[in-house]
């Protein structure tokens, strides 16, 4: 069964100075993919974002396109700010059609405010640092009947080799797409070529999943061939379910 494949944005961010993301799509598009997803890394890279309306059109066509959106705790007790990064990630939402907006855990705007919001909304499993335990996440499920579960593999596989599969027992049907980049000398967002051996074990669970997977790595050079070896590798790994 072929499952949308994709990157998103924030794998290659190094790759060009501007706030303005915009360009990075470009790369993305010369491949072949399914699905994208827009890495909003920073409230400053999310006002200054400006799509090209041949990235509109490219984006609105995919099986499924969803954003990543900043870290929006650092607004905490500041409601100004806090409701102009949201307006902003309701047009771009609106803009590109997105499917989903992930958003951590921490960043959870209070009920009242979530209230108000037309997006829809997927959280994410953290790793080491910032867990968020299985229990945490169903806690977050339970209370947002609406929300979903963006899984991130290498997070879970930094926790242990058998998060994947205990994530994915007991939120199955809830989980909107998946994070997919490699772990190696315990850090994530590596390589799928030549991880640990204990990280292809963690993530067989995942495999069978019909839902998108996204490339979320840290690529910090190499230009559009190695992006089109990385897609490569996910798409054996894919095949192999």
């Amino acid at each position: 069964m072929n499952k949308p494949l994709g990157f998103a944005t924030g794998s290659i961010w190094r790759w060009m100075k501007s706030n303005n993301r915009n360009e990075l799509l470009e790369y993305i598009r010369a491949l072949e993919v399914q699905a994208a997803e827009l890495t909003t890394g920073s409230e400053e890279e999310l006002y200054s974002l400006q799509l090209s309306n041949e990235n509109i059109t490219w984006l609105r066509k995919l099986q499924h396109v969803s954003i990543h959106a900043p870290d929006l705790h650092n607004s905490a007790g500041k409601p100004g700010r806090l409701r102009r990064q949201l307006e902003a990630l309701e047009n771009l939402a609106s803009l590109i059609k997105a499917s989903r907006v992930v958003v951590h855990i921490e960043d959870l705007p209070a009920d009242e405010i979530l209230e108000t919001l037309s997006f829809p909304i997927s959280i994410e499993n953290t790793g080491p640092g910032n867990y968020s335990s299985p229990g945490q996440i169903a806690e977050v499920l339970n209370h947002y009947p609406d929300f979903n579960l963006c899984l991130d593999l290498a997070h879970a596989a930094l926790i242990s080799e058998q998060e994947t599969g205990i994530l994915i027992s007991r939120f199955r049907d809830r989980i909107s797409h998946i994070h997919l980049s490699g772990i190696r000398r315990n850090n994530d967002h590596q390589s799928l070529i030549n991880a640990t051996e204990s990280f292809y074990r963690s993530i067989i669970p995942a495999l069978e999943l019909n839902v998108p997977f996204l490339i979320e790595e840290d690529i910090q050079n190499g230009g559009i061939e190695y992006l089109k070896k990385e897609l490569a590798a996910a798409g054996q790994l894919l095949e192999s379910d």
